[in-house]
């Protein structure tokens, strides 16, 4: 994973880690870091497909016109809260989304 910008788990639960006896995280996130990836983009709660899809795209689309990745996942965000994407409206899809920078 070195040297890879974003690496993207839409999947279930990928942020979560667990604690250590020291109070720091371990988890996949660490694991990408260790790795190399300069960021990752995972999440936190298990997400709907039809909503994470769309989410998704928009996402990508902020990318492609030229948004940082923070930027692109904010106003994504910001599209599904305000009803601009379809099936990504509730909270629980679009919130579940987290960005690690490394």
């Amino acid at each position: 994973l070195s040297g890879l910008d974003l690496i993207v788990l839409s999947a279930c639960e990928t942020a979560r880690g667990q604690e250590t006896f020291v109070g720091g995280l371990r988890g996949l996130p660490t694991a990408i870091n260790i790795a190399g990836a300069k960021r990752s983009l995972l999440t936190l709660w298990p997400v709907d497909d039809a909503g994470t899809a769309a989410f998704m795209v928009s996402f990508y689309d902020h990318l492609a016109a030229g948004q940082t990745y923070p930027e692109a996942l904010r106003q994504a965000r910001r599209d599904a809260r305000d009803g601009k994407i379809s099936g990504a409206q509730d909270p629980r899809v679009w919130a579940a989304f987290v960005l690690f920078e490394n």
